[in-house]
């Protein structure tokens, strides 16, 4: 008799809550379900439910807790910031050469020593910019190339000996970059790829060079950020006789990142 007293009274006491647990339809205004359901889901009450798709969250919760997650949604459901993401690729290069001779001619006064010696030096640069428009969180790609005809030569063994087979492929060559910015006030986080591929056509053969990163970084709006670089350098010295000469080549890649608001 006791044990049914106290279920009925329990009862009574939570008929108020039970009334006040109700569904809501809220239509999202700027962001989606998947962008604000991480930061909303926390706050919802133990036995309250929270789901939804595209554009509509369907909450299922005491009311008090339906008007605490409407004044979160009030500050997170805002439009998204346009930011225009750019990114450039430098491609220096710079060779210079050495090279002299001597020699003794002989004349009616004597021996007469001559030398010469003689050097170049020139510089080459390709710098490709690239500028594609996203929103705050969201994912921009942006690739321009061409395609280039390559001679491609296969050698094939078979019942009539050996033959000699050319064809032509096409190989597309380009740059461009993957960029995820995300803002936190005026300061942009970044996960970027970028990727430039060019055509050397170094010793008399075509070959493709290509340079690729992978990364992070973090800076403020409207400033460069150097997402890295890489520099090689070669040298060659030769000596024949009365004459000698040096050649030397460097080749420097760099990088760079820039974000700004649009709005």
């Amino acid at each position: 008799m006791i044990r049914v007293l106290l279920l009925a009274i329990c009862a009574i006491l939570g008929l108020p809550a039970l009334a006040q647990t109700g569904l809501e339809i809220i239509r999202l205004k700027n962001r989606t379900v998947e962008q604000v359901l991480p930061a909303i889901e926390p706050l919802v009450e133990p036995g309250g439910s929270i789901s939804g798709e595209r554009n509509t969250l369907f909450v299922r919760a005491s009311a008090a807790n339906r008007a605490e997650i409407k004044r979160a949604l009030a500050a997170i459901d805002t439009a998204p910031r346009r930011l225009l993401v750019g990114v450039r690729q430098d491609d220096g290069s710079v060779a210079a050469e050495t090279a002299g001779g001597f020699g003794v001619r002989s004349g009616a006064t004597g021996n007469l020593a001559r030398g010469t010696v003689y050097s170049t030096r020139g510089e080459g640069a390709d710098r490709v910019d690239q500028q594609v428009q996203t929103v705050d969180g969201g994912r921009a790609a942006i690739r321009i190339g061409r395609s280039l005809p390559l001679q491609m030569r296969q050698v094939v063994y078979g019942a009539g000996g050996v033959v000699l087979a050319e064809s032509v492929v096409y190989r597309d060559v380009g740059s461009g970059f993957v960029a995820l910015p995300m803002l936190a006030g005026e300061w942009v986080t970044v996960e970027i790829s970028p990727q430039q591929e060019s055509l050397s056509t170094a010793g008399g053969e075509a070959a493709i060079r290509s340079a690729r990163i992978v990364t992070t970084v973090a800076g403020r709006l409207g400033e460069w950020i150097v997402l890295g670089g890489s520099g090689q350098s070669a040298g060659e010295a030769g000596a024949s006789g009365t004459r000698y000469s040096t050649r030397t080549g460097v080749e420097r890649q760099r990088v760079m990142l820039r974000v700004d608001a649009l709005d």
